[in-house]
């Protein structure tokens, strides 16, 4: 996912040397990547947890019930 800050990129002369051309490009991103990995990785590992706290306590439920 990305989120656009400007409009558009300034348009960079055709007589300047290549590498100079990338760095300027480099320089001036208007688009930058925004990272949901942390997130995501939060809500998995909370659905995960809510799901091993409710599988104990059913499994302690049905053992008490049995008489165990």
């Amino acid at each position: 996912m990305t989120i656009r800050i400007k409009p558009a990129k300034p348009v960079i002369s055709s007589d300047i040397r290549p590498s100079r051309r990338v760095r300027r490009l480099m320089m001036n991103q208007t688009d930058f990547p925004v990272s949901s990995e942390a997130v995501m990785n939060l809500f998995v590992l909370g659905l995960l947890t809510i799901t091993v706290s409710i599988t104990g306590i059913t499994l302690g439920v049905v053992l008490r019930m049995s008489g165990y």
